[in-house]
Formats: C-alpha cells, sequence, structure tokens
C-alpha cells in the first residue's frame, strides 16, 4: 500500500500528546489539531513535481551532493541524499527548488507559517538528526530541527514527522514569488537513503507581535572635522575635542596611497580621542529587519550606516554577495561571471564609502586542498581566481593540512596565489583604503590556520607570504594590515606576541571577542576589559594601531532559528552597547565591530526595524531605544559623521615610512615538524626556496 494512501486510509500517526499550535517555539512539531489558518499556495505532489528540481550550488558542507537528486514518488516530492561522509558536519544542506514553468509567480503576501509532512527511513538513521529550511529571495528564511522523537511509524521503517515553521509576517515583496526553495539538511548524521515532502502549505496564521516601539529618536549632529591640524571630534557630554593629526606615519607599505596614509593618521587620531568608530559586518547587503526599508538595519535605526563597513572575501567569490544579488538592487546589470562577482563587491564598498564608511575586509579562506575548478573556466579570458570555486565556506575543514601546501613550492600555492590574486582584483577596484584582516582568530582551533593545525612559525610564513603577494607581486598599496587573534588561549602580553607576524607585516592589531548568553553582570565587561588592554599594551611597545576587530552578544540559537546572536525579546544585557563603548573609548582603539545581521533566523547582532509608525517612532526589536542612545552619544561614529573628514577634507601632505627597514621575509622550507639534515642556503628570490629572517 502506498504510503498516501495509508494516511488517508487513517492510519497516519497522531501526536502522543496534546499540543497547540498557540504557544509553541517556532519549529516545533505541532499537532495536526492545530487551529486552521488561511492556505495561501499547497504543493501536494499528486500530480508530480512539475516545477521543482534539485537545487545544484545550494549545498553546504554535503559530501554527498553529486549522488543527491529529487524526482516524483507516489504523490510526494522524494529527496535522494547521502550523507555518509558529513557526520561530522553539524549542517550540510542540500535543497528542492521550485519555479514556475509558466513564469507566474505566486503570491505570499501576509504568509506567517508553513507545514509539510516528513517521511523518513529509520533504518538508515544510525546517528544525529534532521533538520529543514524554507527560503526564498523576498523574505522568507526560516529553519527549525526536527524532533525525530515524535515521529510515528507508517509502515516497517518509514517514520513520519508533521512539521511547522513558524516566522514573522512577508511584506507585500513576496506578492510575486518566482523561487522558492525547501532545504533538507542532516545534523552530524550518516544517513544515506530517501527522504519524502508532502502537503507543503504556506499560510496565514495568527499574529504574534513581540517587536516594540522606540521612545527616543536618533538626534546626533556632531560631524568630525579637521581644524589647524588637528581631527576635532566629541565627549560624552557633547563638547568638542581635539586630537593632533600625525604627519607622519609608519606602515607595512612605503607606497601607501595617499588615501591610506590619511586614513592611518584618522585611525589613529581617533584612537587618543575620546571616539568610537562603530562598524558592523555586511552592513548594507544583509539585515535582519524590513526590506523595504533601507539597505542597512543600522541606517533604518539611525539615519547612516555603520562607520566601518565589513565585508568579508565570501562577498567577493559570490557566497555573501555575487552579481546576481547586485543586479537585484541596480539598475547598471553584470553578468554573472566570476569576476563580476568581485566587481559587484568593489562597488557595493564604494557606495559604502561614499556615505562615509571604513572598509574593511576580511578572509574566511576556503581549504586551498580541497577547492574544486571551475568547469566553465577560460584561460583566455578570465582571471587566474576563475578557475577555481572560492565560494564555499571549508575555513573549519583542516583535511590534507592546506596550511603547510600553500606557499611556494607546495602543491596547493597556485591555488592561493589565485585566491590572493582575487583579492588583489577587488583592492583595485575599491576607491579608498581597506582594512584588510587576514588569517583571523588564529589563536583558537576552528580554522585551518589555527592553533590545531598550524604551528606559530607557519602561521607567521603564510601571513607575511599574503602581505608581500598582494603588496610586492600584486602592487596593491591601498591596504592597512590588521592583526586580530580570538582572545582564545591569550590571557597576557606574551601570549599575544606568540603568533604575531611582525612589525613589518602588521599596521594594526586588535582580537575578536563574543559575549556568549550575555548577563547584565559586569562579568564579560571585566574580561573584555582586560582583553583590551592586554591588546593595548602590545600595540603600544611595537607602535601599532588599535581594534576591536570583532565582538557582539551572541546567544544559542532559539528554537526555530538556524543561529542566533542577538535574542529577538528578553536579552540579557539590553544595555551592551553603551557598556562596549565605555570600555572603548578610554582605550586608544578606534573601533570596534560587530558580526553581520544575516537574517532574524540566521543571527542578528544589532536591532532591527519591521516598520515606521505614523508618529515617525520606530516599531522592532525591543533593543531600538538601547541602540539609539548609543547612537546619540556624542563619542560614537558612523558614517554619516565622518563622511566630510573622510571624502572632502585635506589632512595635508602625510610622509610614509616603513615600518621596519632591511631584510624581511619567510620560510617556505622546512614545513612544521621537519627539520633540516644539510647545509641549505636562503634565496634572494622571496618566492621560490627558504627565505629566513
Amino acid at each position: 500500500m502506498k504510503r498516501k494512501e495509508m494516511i488517508k486510509r487513517g492510519l497516519a500517526f497522531s501526536l502522543a500528546v496534546a499540543l497547540t499550535a498557540t504557544g509553541l517555539p517556532m519549529g516545533k512539531v505541532l499537532s495536526v489539531e492545530a487551529a486552521e489558518k488561511e492556505v495561501l499556495q499547497v504543493f501536494d505532489f499528486n500530480d508530480g513535481i512539475g516545477g521543482w528540481y534539485y537545487g545544484t550550488g545550494w549545498e553546504y558542507e554535503y559530501s554527498g551532493k553529486d549522488q543527491s537528486s529529487v524526482e516524483a514518488d507516489n504523490g510526494q516530492l522524494k529527496f535522494n541524499l547521502d550523507y555518509s561522509a558529513d557526520k561530522d558536519k553539524s549542517w550540510s544542506q542540500a535543497a528542492a527548488v521550485w519555479e514556475p514553468s509558466d513564469g507566474k509567480g505566486i503570491n505570499l503576501t501576509g504568509a506567517t507559517n508553513a507545514t509539510f509532512s516528513l517521511f523518513y527511513d529509520s533504518s538508515k538513521m544510525k546517528d544525529g538528526t534532521f533538520a529543514v529550511k524554507l527560503f526564498c529571495d523576498e523574505g522568507l528564511d526560516a529553519s527549525a530541527d526536527i524532533d525525530l522523537a515524535q515521529a510515528q511509524t507508517v509502515s516497517g521503517d518509514i517514520k513520519k514527522v508533521d512539521v511547522e515553521l513558524a516566522f514573522d509576517a512577508l511584506t507585500d515583496k513576496a506578492s510575486d514569488v518566482k523561487k522558492l526553495a525547501i532545504l533538507m539538511v542532516g545534523k552530524n548524521t550518516d544517513y544515506k537513503g530517501s527522504v519524502w515532502f508532502d502537503d507543503l502549505k504556506l499560510t496565514i496564521g495568527s499574529a504574534n507581535d513581540i517587536s516594540v516601539d522606540s521612545t527616543i529618536t536618533a538626534k546626533k549632529a556632531m560631524p568630525v572635522s579637521v581644524s589647524g591640524g588637528k581631527l576635532v571630534t566629541y565627549k560624552k557630554d557633547g563638547s568638542k575635542q581635539s586630537t593632533k593629526l600625525a604627519a607622519s606615519v609608519s606602515l607595512v607599505d612605503k607606497k601607501a596611497t595617499a588615501e591610506t596614509k590619511k586614513l592611518y593618521a584618522y585611525l589613529k587620531a581617533v584612537g587618543e580621542s575620546d571616539s568610537v568608530i562603530y562598524g558592523h559586518q555586511n552592513d548594507i547587503h544583509h539585515k535582519a529587519g524590513n526590506a523595504d526599508l533601507t539597505n542597512s538595519d543600522t541606517k533604518d535605526v539611525t539615519g547612516s550606516i555603520s562607520g566601518i563597513f565589513g565585508i568579508d572575501t565570501l562577498s567577493l567569490a559570490g557566497n555573501e554577495y555575487s552579481a546576481e544579488k547586485y543586479n537585484a538592487t541596480h539598475s547598471d546589470a553584470l553578468k554573472k561571471t566570476v569576476s563580476n562577482n568581485v566587481r559587484a563587491a568593489a562597488r557595493l564598498s564604494n557606495e559604502a564609502a561614499a556615505e562615509g564608511a571604513i572598509i574593511t575586509l576580511s578572509a574566511h579562506m576556503p581549504n586551498f586542498a580541497t577547492v574544486e575548478l571551475n568547469e566553465n573556466y577560460n584561460k583566455n579570458a578570465d582571471p587566474s581566481y576563475a578557475k577555481y570555486n572560492f565560494g564555499v565556506y571549508t575555513p573549519n575543514n583542516a583535511d590534507k593540512d592546506p596550511v603547510n601546501q600553500i606557499l611556494p613550492g607546495g602543491k596547493y600555492n597556485a591555488v592561493f596565489n589565485a585566491y590572493l590574486d582575487m583579492i588583489a582584483d577587488y583592492a583595485d577596484q575599491v576607491d579608498s583604503a581597506i582594512l584588510f584582516r587576514p588569517l583571523h582568530e588564529n589563536t583558537g582551533s576552528w580554522f585551518w590556520w589555527g592553533t590545531a593545525f598550524c604551528d606559530a612559525e607557519t602561521y607567521k610564513n603564510v601571513y607575511r607570504y599574503t602581505v608581500e603577494y598582494l603588496r610586492d607581486v600584486k602592487g596593491v598599496h591601498n591596504m592597512i594590515y590588521a592583526y586580530s587573534p580570538s582572545n582564545t588561549g591569550v590571557t597576557s602580553v606574551s601570549d599575544f606576541g606568540l603568533r604575531y607576524p611582525g612589525d613589518a607585516y602588521v599596521d594594526v592589531v586588535g582580537f575578536d571577542m563574543y559575549d556568549q548568553k550575555p548577563a547584565d553582570d559586569g562579568v564579560f565587561m571585566k574580561q573584555f576589559k582586560n582583553q583590551l588592554n592586554i591588546v593595548e599594551t602590545f600595540a603600544k611597545k611595537h607602535g601599532k594601531l588599535v581594534a576591536v576587530a570583532e565582538t557582539g552578544a551572541a546567544d544559542d540559537p532559539a528554537p526555530g532559528d538556524n543561529q542566533t546572536a542577538l535574542l529577538k525579546k528578553d536579552n540579557g544585557n539590553k544595555d551592551w552597547y553603551n557598556q562596549i563603548l565605555d570600555i572603548v573609548s578610554k582605550s586608544e582603539a578606534s573601533y570596534f565591530l560587530l558580526w553581520a545581521n544575516f537574517s532574524k533566523t540566521d543571527g542578528f547582532y544589532t536591532p532591527y526595524v519591521d516598520s515606521v509608525n505614523e508618529d515617525g517612532s520606530l516599531h522592532g526589536h525591543e533593543m531600538l531605544d538601547n541602540f539609539i542612545s548609543f547612537y546619540n552619544d556624542g563619542r560614537t561614529i558612523f558614517a554619516a559623521d565622518q563622511k566630510n573628514v573622510l571624502t572632502q577634507q585635506s589632512f595635508g601632505k602625510i610622509a610614509a615610512r616603513a615600518a621596519v627597514e632591511g631584510a624581511t621575509g619567510y620560510i617556505t622550507s622546512p614545513l612544521a615538524d621537519q627539520r633540516i639534515l644539510k647545509a641549505t642556503s636562503t634565496s634572494n628570490n622571496k618566492f621560490l626556496t627558504s627565505k629566513y629572517l
């Protein structure tokens, strides 16, 4: 008997406990007696899976993607999966994607829920569990773990779970959805077999508005300026403060552009003042709030984008940003090519700079030993980096020991060089200076360049090579180089120096530190202050600038969310931003940067706006007032505050000198854990054999 026929004949399960839809956390398994909702769209698959196909390119940490597919089966959508090589992966996704063959979209305006039945073969599930995710570009991004304990047997080893996803109501932007994806996610499982989806419904349920109205207004008008060779900023009480601007700067790159020297002098003066520049990763191309307002949650709340705009190399490689995403919001369309993904990221960065933001580039580098070739590469027309697919997220994969094979002489050096070529191409197209922060959080062990996979000397060599290749081989001269380990393993100034690449290669020293499960008890703030003191002491000794390269308040994933930073409600420390400001303001750190607002379900680090009330107040996240208070403080600098001084005002002629004169370089042989057993000479060519400091 077919599974669907069995269900229709009354053999479908009922839940063992009485659950109702009301008040349940998002993503929990719900009772079939849940309250009826207005149905907007149904995919019952009774007549096949017309319009649905396997979403090649949507895979994430999914080794079995070449064996996966979707097909029609007994009035259901059948998903063929192979997670057998992904047991160590906490999130391995594959997608079934729907696009209408007639080009007619569906109207999902107001949708708040999605329900469906999931069938799986329990004999194929030895370990782990599943999650599901529903996504469309028009604002739907909901995910949930599947509680397999609630599964009921249908026949033999086949079990069924009824699932409901709840999400914020979709706006009018979803009135014409022409692409919808449902993603099957393996979580530390070795499942190899099929799963089946049935009766996918998108509905409008009762609203559960947990948002609040702001009670204060963003009203700061304190632009930074230059007067008499001094930078004029503001103190907490709004009074002016003047700080002398440097006429000479010490840089890794003595050929640095005028814009780069100016930015260094600006950051130095800000660090010496009470002021702090507010930074936010992906500030203008990811957001959690209403997509119909501006392109930035920060701007929705304050009227300005962040003072530091963070972008990652994943955006250059077409992952977090791309030519396709650029075209969705711009009229000057770009062809969907690898080089145009870089061009799109550069244009985006130039737009942020035009609003007054400083650009900082981070690099979640893929494992170069596992990077795949791009089948469409044309060596006669495409840049070197187009040969490879760098748009994958594998920095947490240390297979095949990539760190010891990417320097000259290593089998993956050509791949690494191509990646650096991509970064150089981006830098050449960015009109302003760039704070470049490669190989970050290296004192932790979650990236392949971290302590568990990379010894200190190898790390230093890779960092040095990165700088020299970009600066000397590619001729990139608009970069300020930042070194930012995690706070993990750094409890003293000497600890901080253990993996430091050297004064000749670093302009800014910083650190990455997150407040896990924040509480208003002062514990984290004390730890944060101690860490900042360590880094600042090291910076003064070495003559470097100081920054808080990454921070944020981060909670465990809430029910129904893929990951969580701030909670949607009941946050443990609502005054977090002002407390961080008080600490950083008293140091010589020029800025701190929060991580990205990917979405409400994928994590956000700043408050967001859902709507604007008739009286002009904001309706959104519960920490709106706290963030507006932070913005109104005279010490904070956002993009609009510094736009004029960075884009219009002159600092006068600034001389540049090399941070370190004399021989510099890195070692390419021997590798870690090897010894030199015969006489070895150094080479004058930095990129051939061994070169010793």
